[in-house]
């Protein structure tokens, strides 16, 4: 899921008060905040903060949170100086393991020999670095899937964690796409630093997929683009292939579900990390 913060002037940080990240709270004024275009976001103790660009921010905008009245929800922004928010980052990067084979590390972490896979992302304020439910969901179902060979297609890649994952575990081709031109530049950086050159990284959307047929298309998006993108990723498929929806939590399951049973797919697999939900579809045969 792509979002993306450099070390430029002109963004805004939301501070809310949720109860932290095991609150369902937190997760749902996350999803809330995506939906009305918050990048970056990052948990610490009962606070979730959160970052817009400054030209793409109005403070109308946080009327969507009066839906969160009752839940005495408290939240103040405030424009940022201009910093390294890279170096700040860094700072609240751990490495994370999935399914105890996979270990998703910044560059300054040491590799660990006993996992099989060893995946370099560089932490640029964006999910994809592994630790959101949503990556590690879907990341959990690519190790689990057994990729050898298929045609892997991850559309709003974010940092590019996933196609590497898929590339590393066997997908013959990687293709990754995503509309935020940090996201692009940050994805590239990370498939070199995983020697998987040969995944192919593009700055756009689902009209990419023209003229493709992946065997499965990877959407770690928001619920708002899945029901407008659902359609394509249908007509696109290869029959028989698999499509993995995340980035989406309960109260939008039954609308992404209605539309996609809808459209022609066959649910197969639910998952759900605290609030988040994953959905695994087939195109049928």
């Amino acid at each position: 899921m792509s979002a993306t913060t450099k070390n430029k002037p002109g963004f805004i940080e939301l501070k809310c008060i949720t109860g932290g990240e095991e609150s369902p709270v937190s997760s749902i004024v996350t999803a809330v905040l995506m939906d009305i275009g918050f990048e970056g976001f990052w948990e610490e103790d009962q606070h979730l903060f959160a970052y817009i660009s400054e030209d793409s921010f109005s403070p109308a905008m946080l009327d969507e949170l009066d839906i969160f009245r009752e839940k005495k929800i408290k939240y103040q922004y405030t424009t940022l100086e201009n910093r390294n928010w890279n170096e700040e980052w860094e700072k609240n990067f751990p490495p994370v393991t999935i399914s105890n084979r996979c270990l998703v590390r910044a560059p300054f972490h040491p590799p660990v020999k006993e996992y099989p896979f060893d995946i370099i992302i560089e932490p640029k304020m964006a999910f994809g670095t592994g630790h959101h439910p949503t990556t590690e969901m879907i990341a959990e179902y690519i190790l689990g899937s057994q990729p050898e060979g298929i045609f892997l297609f991850d559309m709003g890649c974010g940092s590019g964690i996933l196609g590497i994952i898929a590339r590393k575990a066997g997908a013959a081709k990687v293709e990754m796409a995503d509309i935020d031109a940090d996201a692009v530049t940050s994805a590239r950086e990370n498939v070199k630093k995983n020697d998987t050159d040969d995944i192919k990284v593009y700055l756009g959307g689902c009209e990419l997929l023209e003229n493709r047929e992946p065997d499965m298309i990877l959407a770690n998006i928001n619920r708002s683009v899945l029901i407008d993108h659902i359609p394509v990723y249908f007509r696109v498929l290869k029959h028989g292939g698999t499509l993995v929806i995340s980035g989406i939590i309960e109260k939008d399951f039954s609308v992404i579900m209605n539309e996609a049973t809808k459209t022609g797919f066959d649910p197969i697999e639910i998952s759900q990390k605290r609030e988040w939900l994953m959905i695994v579809f087939t195109k049928p045969e």
